[in-house]
């Protein structure tokens, strides 16, 4: 008995191998990221304010959780990246210091962050919507 092989069986036999050394890669979707779940506090005086933020998908009870979560996925979560911007809009100069605090996790990684400024608008103009509630 002869034992020919054609090139369509040979590549139909690497192909079956090939798909049972590697069941689901080619339909495998990749990895969601792990939850991003904050406590954002804002300090001003005797005045303090609080939202959760989630991500992924975006949620929690901060008024601009989709914005929110776009512009800390800008930054990879690094939230000393917001507090060195120059502000691109123009605020008052007055001295009413402000305190911004994010507790929580970006994606799985422990967060806990302060940023301050000397007003309320300065604080909005560095971080945009993430203090913004």
């Amino acid at each position: 008995m002869s034992h020919r092989l054609t090139g369509r069986s040979v590549l139909m036999g690497i192909t079956i191998i090939a798909g049972a050394l590697s069941p689901g890669i080619a339909g495998a979707a990749p990895a969601a990221p792990a939850p991003t779940n904050l406590t954002l506090t804002v300090h001003q005086g005797a005045d303090t304010r609080t939202a959760v933020l989630h991500c992924d998908p975006a949620g929690g009870d901060h008024p601009r959780a989709t914005a929110a979560c776009r512009e800390l996925a800008s930054i990879g979560g690094r939230l000393q990246e917001l507090s060195s911007r120059r502000p691109e809009r123009l605020c008052t100069m007055d001295y009413r210091p402000v305190t911004a605090q994010a507790r929580g996790t970006w994606q799985g990684r422990p967060i806990k962050q302060s940023v301050s400024a000397n007003n309320r608008c300065l604080l909005r103009a560095r971080t945009g919507p993430v203090f913004d509630f």
